[in-house]
């Protein structure tokens, strides 16, 4: 799997080629939305409850064994940019992913983007 922005759902539909340079830890839903609690005043309710959380915006075909292109929150991403030093460290220490997850939303703001996660479904679910 890999983390990468893209102005809008369309454009991150039409990125080909992102390396997948980090093992899809089990469980992506949930860690992402301990991160973004972590880093938020949101509850579990709001973190689950929002339509950006790893919501699938490609068709996956199984049979074909593509890759699937998934949304992060608008607010993961806004937290991860105004986290400082200590907190994002302390997230880092908890929830590795964080790292490579904030420097991808902080190209995003930058570029005035959103952040997508790709995972591969190459020989099944877990990318095995």
């Amino acid at each position: 799997m890999a983390f990468f922005h893209a102005p809008d759902d369309a454009a991150a539909l039409a990125v080909r080629g992102v390396p997948l340079v980090l093992e899809c830890p089990p469980g992506l839903a949930g860690i992402l939305a301990e991160v973004e609690r972590f880093l938020t005043d949101r509850d579990d309710v709001d973190v689950l409850g929002d339509e950006r959380h790893l919501a699938v915006i490609s068709e996956v075909d199984l049979f074909a064994l593509g890759d699937s292109v998934t949304t992060v929150t608008d607010s993961l991403r806004d937290a991860l940019v105004a986290a400082d030093a200590p907190v994002l460290a302390a997230a880092v220490g908890h929830w590795p992913i964080a790292g490579e997850l904030a420097m991808v939303a902080r190209a995003a703001a930058g570029a005035g983007g959103r952040v997508y996660v790709v995972s591969s479904w190459q020989g099944g679910p877990d990318g095995r």
